[in-house]
């Protein structure tokens, strides 16, 4: 069975050297995007959830995208379609209209 040996982190940055992190601007981007949502049945606040590894790696993106999840009523929500994948704790009421903004 092999073994896993990680790599020396001092060996593994002199070699990462002389290139572009490409990965920080992405995510930035991607959390100002997801910081925009509020949960449509509550106006709670929404934080990143992991819906499923289709979604994740569905996009162009060089980083997985997050679902929303909201904090109080567990609400769960693609942002780039605007469907609601979950109802959440209350799942009754559901807000009928989700905006969508085009990019």
């Amino acid at each position: 069975m092999p073994v896993f040996k990680e790599m020396d982190p001092e060996v593994a940055m002199k070699l990462l050297e002389g290139y572009e992190n490409e990965l920080d601007p992405e995510v930035k981007k991607l959390d100002a995007f997801y910081r925009q949502f509020k949960c449509p049945k509550c106006k709670g606040n929404m934080g990143k959830h992991f819906i499923s590894v289709q979604h994740a790696f569905g996009g162009d993106s060089i980083v997985p995208r997050s679902g929303l999840k909201c904090m109080t009523c567990d609400l769960v929500l693609d942002p780039y379609t605007g469907i609601v994948v979950g109802l959440g704790t209350a799942g009754a009421e559901i807000a009928h209209e989700v905006a969508v903004e085009d990019d």
